[in-house]
């Protein structure tokens, strides 16, 4: 059962349990038998935690610019950590696994098919300012016009309309952006899958490739982490037909229903859990 103070910005519509008032949530806690803290926040309801077993889950930018304030925090009692990307591996959380969100594959329907007019659509709409768009944008006007033609639109929209946005695209090229200032970034989001799921192909910055394939399986996700992956990704692109075109698009679709369903997750949580 997933419970939250407040709803997410993106308005998810998977939001179904949010309450206005943290004590709201007692009556969920007083059900579990696990708790998990998502996104490195702690709601200090301690007495009402006595008896569960307790996780925390490390997946964005609180972790990322100060993993050892909260690794002292969180390290003092749970009895496990949940990491998102591989680029927040190995940041000194207590008995990490590598857990990343689930999409829902049964809501969110590929959209197969080959464009009309011959052009591929390639989409990008940052969900933050950590997806190196003026790398991607530079990028970008170099491509031919005559076989490409590339959206983007900074405003971040609620979940439904961003979808809808997605599916226009042949492409979603995520993010690239490389290590900055010793803070590490490069490795795809929610988006990516969100795309992946609707049959698109997906490019973006992936650091952790090879770890990821051990932990996991083999990603169809290419990899765009800097300008010279940004080329090689290009020629990719000139080389894609109408045949091609949808053998990717199946291929994407296949690894979010293996390895980032609702079910699959499920299935990993279970082994974290051990339950």
């Amino acid at each position: 059962m997933r419970v939250s103070v407040g709803k997410h910005g993106f308005e998810y519509p998977q939001d179904k349990i949010c309450v206005d008032d943290p004590r709201h949530v007692i009556p969920f806690i007083q059900e579990a038998d696990v708790i998990v803290f998502m996104h490195s926040s702690f709601l200090a309801l301690n007495e009402y935690y006595h008896g569960k077993r307790a996780f925390v889950f490390h997946g964005g930018t609180a972790y990322r610019q100060s993993p050892r304030k909260l690794n002292r925090f969180f390290n003092s009692f749970v009895e496990g950590s949940l990491i998102q990307t591989f680029d927040l591996w190995g940041l000194g959380a207590k008995n990490p696994s590598w857990v990343l969100p689930a999409v829902d594959t049964d809501l969110l329907q590929p959209v197969y098919g080959v464009p009309t007019d011959g052009k591929l659509v390639i989409g990008h709409y940052p969900s933050s300012s950590f997806k190196g768009t003026d790398t991607i944008l530079k990028w970008a006007e170099t491509i031919p016009k005559d076989r490409y033609e590339f959206k983007y639109d900074p405003q971040i929209l609620p979940w439904a309309e961003n979808i809808e946005r997605i599916k226009e695209c042949d492409i979603l090229l995520e993010a690239c952006m490389p290590d900055q200032g010793g803070v590490r970034y490069g490795f795809w989001g929610v988006q990516a899958l969100e795309a992946a799921a609707l049959g698109k192909i997906v490019a973006s910055h992936f650091f952790g490739k090879q770890d990821y394939a051990k932990a996991f399986g083999p990603c169809p996700i290419i990899p765009t982490t800097d300008l010279g992956e940004l080329e090689k990704f290009r020629e990719l692109l000139e080389t894609i037909s109408q045949k091609d075109l949808l053998a990717y698009q199946s291929l994407f679709r296949q690894w979010v229903e293996r390895f980032h369903s609702y079910e699959a997750v499920g299935r990993r949580l279970a082994n974290v859990f051990r339950v």
